[in-house]
């Protein structure tokens, strides 16, 4: 088996895409097609008739024609007009083969490959009759395509003939062999293109070179080896056509593991092996190795990396269709993009970009768009002018309705069209001016005529605004410039009834910024304590929009207010916080030492009392007295403490009453109720007793030994630890 060679593909897919140009619409949809082709099915396309040598054109034809159905839409249609059904001048003869791309690509090949004609002439009355269906056609697009290898019969001037051709028509002739259509005057901009190869060997070759000029690069790089291609714009569709004995195409897998399937199972298309039902050319060739598999992968396909899984393929091919749409930008001085709406008078730049169809993102630009060509109308408050302009020209707004209309034409039958409405706008300016500035009192209550507004006049260009131009008036912004020592809630505005005048408010602590902090709205209202309401400046900007004119401005005025709080209203608040200050400092100064005089902390709670017979036969006891501190005189400040100390046993007479202390600082104390032992000389502290005319407390230590003498012993008392 030989090597498959490309071009034959090549020549079907090229000559199938220019039979199917792209128009990218602003909404995009599918467009309907009718193609209908004339079959050159004469006996020289399957002998020469010069040499009488067999050769295998009518096997390529045929083969180029199983891809043409093969590729057919939902909505397109095919129709085959064969020249030997009108040999005898039968010009109401209508198409061998109506094609209809619903019924799915392996029927329609299908029915091409088993179609076996009688190889007659080249009447010319095929083309009329092919010709003058398609005008009845009604179809989005419609193509006429010829192919044959010889001069028409009976064809008279065949420019002449499609000199005033249906301008909605498109003919693409096909001469193959020495003997082409070499009188057919090509004209690309009335839709006519013609192209010869001299010889039989150089037909495919010719056609690839020919649909490669029309189409630039809409056929991409392919490293068969790896299966691999890539692209750096988004798709919507990709053709994939591989060759090989037992060739099928897979799916598509992106570089991040992404997998496309094609809409449909792969199509195959085939060699034919009979070549007409007439006797007189029994023996024929044709080429073995036209063999392929196509499949069509469509949708949103983003640039990047990819490789195809074409199982036994010897050679690999893929044909694109650029997922874009345009998108009209103009341009400011300042670099600013305007898409729409309203934009102010003045010069600007119109571009066309490209654009993801649907979408807003831009596509860069791409080897992959062919040469590209730009042009646009613009039309201003519904004229249009004569002038046509391309991709960065400048234009001048004026004012009124501006509309761009523009067209780009890329990869030759392609084109995208889109426009943009912009609103002109006359550049005017603001003025901001202060009416009235009441003067706003502050008492302790807060602010006391809140209801009084500052009020603010604009105009624009010097002059009043209209009833019109006030309701479009947004209302402009306030700010205070610099930081105020004092609160100020955000300044209200407000449309007046009066045009053109803004109403101020001015409030302590808006209620927005009340509730965010948490402050009621009682505090809210009350003043910042200690600082005085001063004086202060606030600016207005805004700007103003209509069909006319586009406006902004600026301007500046000053908040006159007056606080009428006494330096002691002003100052209320530090006052009460110094007193509570002084107050709780006062206090906690109570319990300095230096200030308030504490019990001795070694005083024992229960002290140990140790009785001394003086008296034979009675023995040593032991018990235990008490110790408490006054709670109130702990608590209170200043206050010295108090407390009682018991030195006697319950219950054994002669002891006196409980011992009453009081704080006498340096962590001593003294005998408050020192009288109840006064004179008794059985009662001594540290071995003295108080004398009977004492008028002052005694001082002692924690320590102090207490006696007590009673009739038969006596008792020991130390409250120290």
């Amino acid at each position: 088996m030989k090597k498959f060679s490309g071009g034959i593909l090549t020549l079907a897919v090229l000559l199938l895409s220019f039979l199917f140009p792209i128009y990218v619409q602003a909404a995009p949809s599918q467009p309907t097609r009718v193609i209908n082709v004339v079959y050159d099915d004469s006996g020289s396309m399957i002998e020469n008739l010069k040499t009488h040598e067999e050769c295998d054109t009518w096997c390529k034809a045929k083969y180029s024609m199983e891809v043409f159905a093969a590729m057919l839409g939902d909505l397109d249609t095919m129709n085959v007009y064969v020249m030997s059904d009108f040999g005898k001048n039968e010009t109401d003869s209508g198409p061998r083969l109506t094609l209809d791309g619903s019924d799915g690509a392996q029927e329609n090949v299908t029915k091409i490959h088993e179609m076996v004609t009688y190889a007659g002439n080249t009447p010319f009355e095929t083309v009329k009759k092919a010709y003058t269906d398609l005008t009845q056609e009604t179809a989005d697009e419609k193509w006429l395509v010829i192919l044959t290898d010889g001069t028409f019969q009976r064809g008279g001037d065949i420019n002449s003939y499609f000199a005033a051709k249906d301008p909605g028509i498109k003919i693409m002739f096909l001469g193959m062999g020495s003997d082409g259509i070499d009188q057919v005057n090509a004209d690309p901009s009335k839709g006519i293109f013609f192209e010869r190869a001299e010889s039989n060997s150089e037909i495919l070759g010719k056609v690839t070179e020919i649909c490669s000029y029309i189409y630039s690069n809409d056929k991409l790089n392919v490293d068969t080896a790896t299966q691999s291609f890539s692209f750096d714009v988004p798709m919507s569709e990709l053709v994939v056509f591989a060759q090989g004995p037992d060739v099928e195409v897979g799916n598509l897998v992106a570089e991040d593991g992404t997998v496309y399937s094609s809409i449909s199972a792969p199509v195959t298309v085939k060699y034919s092996t009979k070549a007409t039902t007439n006797p007189q050319y029994s023996n024929h060739i044709y080429d073995e190795n036209l063999v392929g598999s196509i499949a069509t992968f469509r949708g949103d396909i983003p640039a990047g990396n990819y490789t195809v899984q074409a199982q036994g393929a010897e050679t690999i091919e893929v044909y694109y269709k650029p997922n874009v749409d345009i998108k009209v930008y103009l341009v400011g001085e300042d670099g600013r993009e305007y898409t729409e709406g309203a934009v102010e008078t003045g010069e600007y730049t119109v571009n066309i970009g490209f654009v993801k169809s649907g979408t807003d993102e831009k596509v860069p630009a791409s080897a992959l768009l062919g040469e590209i060509a730009y042009r646009f109308t613009l039309t201003e408050d519904g004229v249009q002018q004569e002038y046509t302009y391309t991709n960065g020209d400048k234009i001048f707004a004026h004012p009124g309705k501006l509309r761009i209309d523009a067209a780009v034409d890329y990869l030759k039958y392609n084109q995208a069209i889109g426009d943009a409405e912009f609103n002109s706008v006359q550049k005017s300016d603001l003025t901001f001016t202060f009416l009235d500035t009441p003067v706003y009192q502050i008492d302790r209550e807060g602010l006391m005529n809140p209801e009084e507004p500052t009020l603010i006049k604009v105009q624009v260009d010097g002059r009043d605004l209209t009833a019109a131009e006030w309701n479009r008036m947004e209302l402009p912004r306030i700010t205070i410039p610099e930081k105020l020592p004092f609160e100020i809630g955000e300044p209200e505005l407000k449309k007046s009834s009066q045009i053109g005048v803004f109403e101020l408010y001015l409030s302590l602590v808006t209620a927005e910024e009340a509730a965010n902090e948490k402050i009621s709205e009682e505090k809210a209202k009350k003043p910042t304590a200690a600082v005085e309401y001063k004086n202060f400046d606030v600016h207005v900007e805004g700007e103003l929009a209509t069909d006319l004119l586009s406006a902004q401005g600026e301007g500046d005025g000053t908040i006159k207010m007056v606080d009428n709080r006494s330096w002691f209203e002003l100052h209320y608040d530090e006052i009460l916080k110094a007193i509570a200050i002084g107050i709780a400092g006062f206090i906690l100064f109570g319990y300095l030492p230096i200030f308030k005089k504490y019990l001795p902390k070694d005083l024992k709670r229960r002290p140990v009392i140790k009785g001394s017979p003086t008296k034979p036969g009675m023995r040593d006891v032991e018990s235990h007295g008490s110790y408490s501190k006054s709670t109130l005189s702990t608590l209170i400040p200043y206050k010295a403490e108090t407390g009682t100390i018991k030195f006697m046993p319950r219950g054994v007479p002669g002891g006196g009453t409980a011992m009453k202390v009081k704080a006498a600082g340096s962590r001593r104390m003294k005998i408050v109720n020192f009288k109840s032992y006064a004179g008794k000389e059985n009662i001594t502290f540290n071995g003295q007793p108080i004398p009977s005319a004492a008028s002052k407390p005694p001082v002692y230590t924690s320590g102090v030994i207490i006696k007590v003498t009673t009739p038969g012993m006596d008792y020991t008392c130390v409250p120290k630890r």
